[in-house]
């Protein structure tokens, strides 16, 4: 089943584009995005299960009340956790959106 995700993912995808379909074609990327995380759907706060050492089991005493990854930082540190440094180096290589200008140009065609 595994092995056939990724084609059927695809192609359930090409067609909710094709058909203009907005919340179908979200909850199949959310989807494919929790398979290829390899994260249950619909669980809150799983970004954090990505970094370097945090097991699912242990995410809901570290991210009560933890807004982002620097948040999350700032809980290890306090806890002085040995993990910190995995986890800051795993954060730093993540990317990053700086939206520097945007503009919407039209064009009128006769």
């Amino acid at each position: 089943m595994l092995l056939q995700a990724p084609l059927l993912l695809g192609a359930l995808l090409n067609i909710s584009i094709a058909r203009s379909w907005l919340l179908p074609t979200l909850a199949i990327m959310r989807l494919h995005a929790y398979l290829a995380q390899a994260v249950p759907p619909g669980a809150e706060r799983l970004q954090f299960a990505q970094l370097p050492g945090i097991e699912m089991d242990e995410l809901s005493s570290l991210v009560s009340g933890i807004k982002d990854l620097n948040d999350f930082v700032q809980t290890l540190e306090e806890k002085q956790d040995d993990r910190l440094m995995d986890v800051r180096n795993a954060i730093e290589k993540w990317g990053r959106i700086e939206i520097v200008d945007a503009a919407f140009k039209g064009v009128f065609c006769v």
